[in-house]
């Protein structure tokens, strides 16, 4: 990977210590494309990781990345995080899947 500056929440720190390679590989090219197109990433947001991008910037074939790729994607939707939800003067605990949508 380029020297791209990679930020993530303390929550996203904390889940990611449970993901495989691929689920953070993904997470990272996911962060890499948002800030490409400068539009951020949202819960609306929609963000396409092509099979090639993932085989050119980890040096695997095109056959592997469609299967990694498929294998991170099916992992990371069944995958959910808690974080703390700060709003006047409560604190409440959010549970979020880390992706919404997986077309």
């Amino acid at each position: 990977m380029k020297n791209e500056m990679v930020v993530k929440d303390n929550a996203l720190i904390n889940v990611s210590y449970n993901l495989e390679t691929t689920e953070q590989r993904l997470i990272l090219l996911s962060i890499i494309r948002a800030r490409e197109t400068g539009e951020g990433i949202t819960a609306e947001s929609k963000l396409e990781i092509h099979a090639s991008d993932y085989a050119k910037r980890f040096n695997v074939t095109k056959e592997a990345s469609y299967y990694s790729l498929k294998s991170a994607v099916n992992n990371l939707f069944n995958r959910q995080f808690s974080y703390n939800q700060q709003y006047k003067d409560t604190k409440k605990i959010e549970n979020m899947q880390l992706l919404v949508k997986v077309v």
